[in-house]
């Protein structure tokens, strides 16, 4: 699919994990992108997309996915609503995203992410716990050393 949306600031229905949107900083009005994408008949879908920079606002939509993912090119930066802000990019290796957490993230004009989209209730079932309780014990032992 290639997006050109020159009419609206909301790109989108092909996501149900964020709301998209583009950057106020960007007044140009057009949009460029290209998605390749599957799925599988239990939830799970593969994405990779590579397009113009976006903002995507995550935890409004309650579709209980989690994403693993990496950035190909580009970078992402990603707020978390508590000050801190990351930015992810080649480097960083290999990412998980809960869709239903508040998180914003704002991605480069040249960014190439790819990732897969999987139901809450399959990964904790594969992992046998919430995939945040991980994430937010290191987030705590980060903060304890900073």
């Amino acid at each position: 699919m290639l997006w050109r949306n020159p009419a609206s600031s909301t790109i989108g229905a092909a996501f149900s994990s964020a709301v998209l949107d583009r950057p106020e900083s960007n007044g140009t009005g057009s949009f460029q992108g290209q998605y390749l994408g599957g799925g599988t008949a239990d939830g799970v879908i593969y994405h990779n997309l590579q397009a113009d920079d976006l903002v995507s606002h995550f935890g409004k939509l309650d579709c209980g996915l989690v994403l693993f993912g990496f950035v190909r090119a580009g970078h992402v930066y990603v707020e978390h609503g508590d000050d801190r802000r990351d930015v992810i990019d080649n480097s960083t290796g290999l990412v998980l995203f809960d869709c239903d957490r508040p998180i914003t993230t704002q991605s480069s004009s040249d960014h190439d992410i790819c990732y897969l989209a999987m139901p809450r209730s399959t990964v904790m079932a594969a992992i046998g716990r919430d995939p945040n309780a991980g994430v937010l014990a290191e987030a705590k032992r980060r903060d304890a050393r900073d």
